[in-house]
């Protein structure tokens, strides 16, 4: 039977919805609403992966709440802990699972009432199918149809080999927090940072709470970010580049070069159309004129005929002829379930 790459169900182990946590005077243990002590682990029981005393204690706080809907998340995790056996071999490889758990606004900006199904395929294809460890794209469509990728035993030496590399990833467009949260839970390394970043002043306070609540705020970060022109160049949001990203060594004090920290730029569904045609496009090109290097993966629904065409080529007009052999490829993305996507790459 196929196991899709995140199994969204409501929160019924935990019990949030009835949960509110108190102490007794005579043993200070934590009981719920109906009288049950929960255990250290946040549970009733011992044989579910729960959240901790600290991410139970923030999602008790607000669960009686009408103004938001949990659901949870069960993410592909691979071996790349900082603690694991350099002689791990491929052969060896094994794809466990992480859960956790969002908070979901019951109305608001679009990008925080839900987690989005293109926000998935985007994790899936830089967690599962190589496309974090790729420096490279490859032509033809991208089929993201398969749980497991064909060349798993591929994929796990390639990321043996990038184990200690530093990863300083800016996510547009983040709504819930999902992707850079399941890029924590997947990967479990300290060696990689996720800026996640929006516009919209609710969706950032409840993406720090998702962080908090899944204890991810250290690989994890939340930061405004308005697209245009300067927007990628204000001071507020290259101190957070500075603070968060580890530096290049580069001590120049130059405002452009924290943009250089920043290895790979991430968004799902960030595209709708003329309304973000010219922002989006100008925050694209303003990251790949400073920093050559970076490496671009958009994965976006095409809801207009030639919309995503319209995207490449603005970004195309606005690097102009300042990379040589610049180019921007778009791709097909198969899968049974979400249609009509495409990979922007650049």
């Amino acid at each position: 039977m196929r196991i899709p790459l995140t199994e969204r169900r409501p929160s019924t182990c935990h019990q949030f919805r009835n949960l509110t946590p108190t102490k007794t005077k005579e043993s200070q243990k934590q009981v719920d609403t109906r009288g049950r002590t929960i255990d250290r682990g946040g549970c009733y029981h011992n044989k579910c992966n729960t959240p901790t005393d600290r991410s139970m204690t923030i999602i008790a706080a607000d669960s009686r709440s009408n103004k938001f809907v949990w659901n949870d998340y069960t993410v592909p995790r691979w071996p790349l802990d900082d603690d694991d056996d350099d002689d791990a071999k491929a052969d060896d490889a094994v794809i466990s699972d992480a859960s956790f758990t969002l908070r979901h606004l019951k109305q608001g900006a679009t990008g925080a009432v839900k987690t989005w199904p293109v926000a998935e395929l985007l994790l899936d294809y830089l967690v599962r199918h190589g496309g974090l460890l790729r420096h490279k794209s490859t032509l033809g469509a991208l089929d993201l149809t398969h749980d497991e990728p064909a060349d798993l035993k591929q994929l796990f030496s390639l990321a043996q080999q990038q184990q200690h590399c530093q990863y300083n990833i800016l996510e547009l467009g983040a709504g819930t927090g999902y992707v850079g949260i399941g890029l924590a839970r997947s990967l479990q390394r300290h060696s990689i940072r996720v800026l996640c970043t929006d516009n919209d002043k609710n969706t950032l306070k409840n993406m720090r709470h998702n962080l908090r609540a899944c204890q991810s705020d250290k690989t994890v970060r939340v930061a405004h970010l308005d697209w245009g022109d300067t927007s990628i160049l204000e001071p507020k949001f290259v101190k957070a580049l500075e603070t968060f990203f580890p530096s290049t060594g580069t001590t120049q004090d130059d405002p452009s070069l924290p943009l250089e920290r920043i290895t790979h730029v991430i968004g799902s569904d960030v595209h709708y159309g003329e309304t973000t045609l010219e922002p989006l496009s100008t925050v694209i090109a303003a990251v790949k004129l400073q920093n050559p290097k970076v490496q671009v993966t958009l994965l976006i629904k095409e809801r207009a005929v030639d919309s995503i065409g319209a995207l490449k080529n603005r970004i195309q007009d606005k690097v102009g002829d300042s990379l040589p052999g610049f180019s921007v490829l778009v791709r097909d993305v198969l899968h049974e379930s979400v249609t009509t996507v495409k990979i922007i790459e650049c």
